[in-house]
């Protein structure tokens, strides 16, 4: 099965069959030799795991939404495949 680990800045958090962690180092300790881990968000967390990545799941949607986060800069040394 799946192991699910989220990462908090509340150290209180507490989710029924979640792992909770408070970095980004804790929860790949906590992946262990899991062999894939997925990131799903948010900004910070994708810019600063971004280095560490061998891959990118990416999803484009032609739309315009407000907001004030985007995913970081991601093109060099990457490269498309389906």
């Amino acid at each position: 099965g799946r192991k699910n680990i989220v990462i908090s800045r509340d150290t209180a958090l507490s989710i029924e069959g979640v792992c909770t962690v408070n970095s980004i180092e804790a929860a790949l300790t906590e992946a262990g030799d899991s062999e894939e881990v997925m990131i799903i968000g948010g900004g910070s967390i994708y810019a600063e795991c971004l280095p560490k990545a061998d891959r990118l799941y990416l999803t484009f949607i032609d739309a315009n939404v407000d907001g004030d986060t985007q995913f970081p800069e991601w093109g060099k040394g990457w490269y498309e495949s389906h």
